[in-house]
C-alpha cells in the first residue's frame, strides 16, 4: 500500500510538473501571436505612411493622380504628425475627389445603378464633409434617392433630412419631402412627375453633368 501511496505522489507531482510545463508553453504561444500581430501591425503601418508619402510626392509634382492615391488612404491608419499631414492633403484634393466620385455616382443614377451609385455618391459625400461644393446638396439627394431604389430606408431618410436641416429654402428640401420614410420601409414607386426623373434631369443638367436624356426610374 505505501508503494501504491508513493507511486500515485509521484505520478501527482510529474503531473503537476508537466501541467506547469505546458502552462509555460501556452504562456510563449501567446506572447509568440502578440508578437506576430504586433510585428505585421507595425508592417501595414508602414506600408500606410509609405503611401502617404507617395501620395504627397504625387500632389507636390502636380500629378492628376494624387487625388485618386489620397482616395485610396485611411485615416484611421495614422496618428500624430502623420494624421495632420494626411488631414491637409485631403483638404487640398477634396474638391478633385468630390467631382470625381459625383460624376460617377450621377452616371451610375442615370444608367439605374443604384448599388454603384450610393457606393459613389457617400464617397462624394465624405470627401466635402464641409459641404463646400456648390453640388453638394445635389450629391445629398442622388444619394437618397440612390438609398430608396435600393430599399434602403434608413440612409435615405439621413440624406433627405440632412437637405432639409442644411439647405430648407432649397428645392430639394421641398422635393424629397415625400419620400422620406416614417415606418422603415420605402415605397414601391420610385421618384417620378415633376419631383423625379424630369426634375432630377434638370438638376443634372444645370450641375453641368453628363447627358441625362436617357434617365428613367423605377
Amino acid at each position: 500500500n505505501q508503494r501504491v501511496k508513493d507511486v500515485n505522489m509521484k505520478l501527482a507531482s510529474e503531473m503537476a510538473n508537466l501541467q506547469d510545463l505546458q502552462e509555460q508553453v501556452d504562456s510563449y504561444t501567446s506572447r509568440a501571436d502578440q508578437a506576430d500581430k504586433e510585428r505585421d501591425d507595425a508592417l501595414a503601418k508602414a506600408d500606410s505612411y509609405d503611401e502617404l508619402l507617395a501620395a504627397v510626392d504625387l500632389y507636390v509634382n502636380g500629378d492628376q493622380t494624387a487625388a485618386d492615391a489620397v482616395g485610396k488612404l485611411n485615416s484611421d491608419d495614422f496618428d500624430g504628425s502623420a494624421k495632420t499631414l494626411y488631414e491637409d492633403l485631403m483638404k487640398a484634393v477634396s474638391t478633385s475627389l468630390f467631382n470625381q466620385y459625383y460624376s460617377a455616382g450621377t452616371t451610375a443614377y442615370v444608367g439605374q445603378d443604384y448599388t454603384t451609385a450610393a457606393d459613389q455618391l457617400q464617397k462624394a459625400v465624405d470627401a466635402d464633409p464641409e459641404g463646400n461644393s456648390n453640388s453638394y446638396v445635389d450629391a445629398l439627394a442622388y444619394l437618397g434617392f440612390a438609398y430608396y431604389n435600393l430599399g434602403d430606408a434608413q440612409n435615405a431618410n439621413k440624406a433627405f433630412n440632412e437637405i432639409i436641416s442644411k439647405y430648407p429654402e432649397s428645392t430639394w428640401a421641398t422635393q424629397v419631402q415625400a419620400y422620406i420614410s416614417t415606418d422603415g420601409t420605402t415605397g414601391q414607386a420610385t421618384p417620378t412627375g415633376t419631383q423625379g426623373a424630369a426634375s432630377m434631369q434638370n438638376n443634372l443638367a444645370d450641375t453641368g453633368t453628363a447627358n441625362t436624356s436617357g434617365a428613367q426610374t423605377g
